[in-house]
């Protein structure tokens, strides 16, 4: 049919339904060329922000299933069974998906032995992308996930689409179809430049920022999770009497190499100890070597931080998705106890943690954060910042510089940053209050022992701006300072003297600043114990926030001195 004749029939029918047919129907409708810039004005909806993409019902599996489980355990030592879910974005064609699900598989292999990767592990990889308007798109991807190669082994894959949210522009001040009639529409009215309408809409790159604000981080993880291929290795787990742990990876992970048998030895010590399973496991994660130095120190720091926590408050620190295990009962499976959903869009391992607690699927006290073979990551965009840039290495010197320390602890979600720790720990104590009447208090105590903030503290006394003379003086006694703290704390009353012991540990020219210093910072932390009690806090859980903040500070005084 002619274009002219098949616009001349449209004209009555879109004027009939809709309000802004002069919009499709004005001048730029006998255009003869359009460019993309056109086409974007011309449309009436854009990628929303402040949004949440949603992740669709559809499954697309590959058109031979593979049906191999693995071996049957031989002995008792094989009772860990780990069930490996992994999120995986999907390549641009078919080989280069089928690749990366191959190259991943390889990499969880190595988490353990030849032999027991073959019957003490099962991967489900979760392959997805953002659904297109075009449903041609969306097609090509559900194609390329059926026509994919079954790996070999306990290997399970499948496909599924999120949808991004699309909002009307601003100053439309008429009626438009829904985004999706928008679109079929334009491909009619325009069918010279339907096949670029998909990068023209939807690619970009303030489209493609948008977008990934809109990635449903827990509807994706909950999607792998609760899918068909999920259960089957649950129920195969449960019939072989296997303790199964849910090993949540990112497919991105580098290496992970020995992960499992680190796991192994974690769970075998745990059980000696406790005579228990723990329910929830994480060795926590690293850069790659070749990572920018600043932030690969942090992220050692941030762990190091994380493992001490645990001791004290075993889920109080943040459980990071890149690497972490969760102990899965079938009851509590099949009754729907465990789940990554809730406030939000991200956080997936704080909000499984929430829902198998409440439901009682999960302990508080049973959990463990590793200083052992964390998983090694690529950086997270999120990590970098200006003051990072273009440093090499960690020196002697440059670690005394006030940014250098500025980096290493706020790393973001960084819980060597006193805010971080503390919002992550509150959220496990048994209170209900104000937030801030928790986490202020929290954050001040840690600032009495955190390292860094002693030295920008002692800074900040002296009314002068920061030199590496602050570090080396702070760095000088902090061990003497960490001890009389203690002890000052301990003994109250013995606190005056406590105080002189300590001042004659520090160099004669800051004696007496270094006492201003402990007075202070003593009274702070009796200041904030109290308001902690105050508000409903017992005196064994302060207790066991003091020590999580002693020990954590401790791991980063050893990873400072270690330059």
């Amino acid at each position: 049919m002619d274009i002219s004749v098949a616009r001349a029939k449209l004209k009555p029918k879109i004027e009939r339904r809709l309000i802004n047919h002069e919009l499709w129907l004005g001048k730029y409708f006998l255009r003869r060329v359009f460019t993309a810039r056109m086409i974007k004005q011309f449309f009436p909806y854009e990628i929303a922000s402040k949004a949440s993409a949603t992740v669709l019902r559809d499954r697309f599996r590959p058109l031979i299933l593979a049906d191999q489980y693995p071996l049957q355990a031989g002995n008792a030592r094989d009772k860990n069974f780990y069930l490996v879910n992994v999120p995986l974005v999907a390549g641009k064609t078919k080989r280069e998906t089928q690749d990366k699900i191959k190259s991943l598989v390889k990499k969880v292999k190595k988490g353990t032995s030849a032999y027991h990767a073959k019957r003490r592990i099962a991967i489900v990889v979760g392959v997805n992308r953002w659904a297109s308007l075009d449903t041609r798109v969306n097609s090509e991807f559900a194609d390329q996930i059926r026509e994919l190669r079954q790996c070999t082994g306990a290997v399970r894959h499948f496909g599924f689409l999120w949808e991004p949210k699309w909002q009307r522009k601003e100053g439309l001040s008429y009626r438009v179809y829904t985004v999706k009639k928008a679109y079929r529409l334009l491909r009619v009215l325009f069918p010279r430049i339907a096949p670029r309408l998909p990068t023209i809409l939807e690619q970009g790159k303030v489209q493609n920022e948008l977008r990934y604000d809109q990635i449903p981080y827990q509807g994706i993880r909950e999607a792998v999770f609760k899918s068909d291929e999920t259960r089957d290795f649950v129920n195969f787990s449960h019939q072989q009497n296997l303790d199964t742990y849910l090993s949540i990876l990112d497919g991105d992970v580098v290496s992970m190499d020995s992960l499992y048998q680190s796991y192994d030895k974690a769970i075998k010590e745990y059980c000696d100890q406790h005579h228990h399973l723990p329910d929830a496991l994480s060795s926590g994660y690293n850069l790659k070597n070749d990572e920018n130095v600043v932030l690969k120190r942090a992220v050692e720091m941030d762990m190091a931080v994380r493992a001490a926590t645990s001791k004290h408050i075993p889920l109080g620190p943040y459980f990071p998705e890149p690497n972490v295990l969760f102990r899965i009962d079938l009851a509590q499976y099949l009754r729907n106890a465990y789940s990554f959903l809730g406030q939000g869009v991200n956080l997936e391992s704080k909000r499984f943690i929430e829902n198998a607690v409440a439901s009682g699927a999960m302990n508080i006290a049973r959990a463990l954060f590793l200083t052992m073979a964390p998983v090694i990551t690529s950086t997270p965009d999120r990590f970098y910042t200006d003051k990072v840039e273009g440093i090499t290495q960690i020196t002697a010197a440059n670690i005394k510089n006030k940014s250098m320390l500025q980096s290493l602890r706020g790393v973001r979600q960084g819980h060597a940053f006193p805010k971080q720790w503390a919002d992550s720990i509150y959220t496990v104590l048994p209170i209900s209050t104000k937030v801030t009447n928790v986490t202020g208090p929290l954050m001040r105590i840690f600032n009495v022992f955190h390292p860094i903030s002693v030295i920008i503290a002692w800074s900040k006394q002296a009314g002068d701006r920061y030199s590496s003379a602050d570090y080396d003086i702070v760095m000088g006694f902090y061990d003497s300072y960490h001890t009389h703290m203690l002890n000052a704390i301990a003994h109250p009353n013995q606190q005056q003297d406590i105080l002189n012991a300590f001042a004659l540990t520090v160099n004669e020219d800051s004696r007496d600043q270094a006492k201003t210093l402990f007075q202070n910072q003593f009274n702070i932390y009796v200041a904030n114990k109290n308001a902690l009690i105050t508000v409903g806090l017992d005196e064994a859980t302060v207790e066991k926030c003091k020590l999580a903040a002693v020990d954590s500070s401790q791991a980063i005084y050893q990873i400072l001195n270690a330059v």
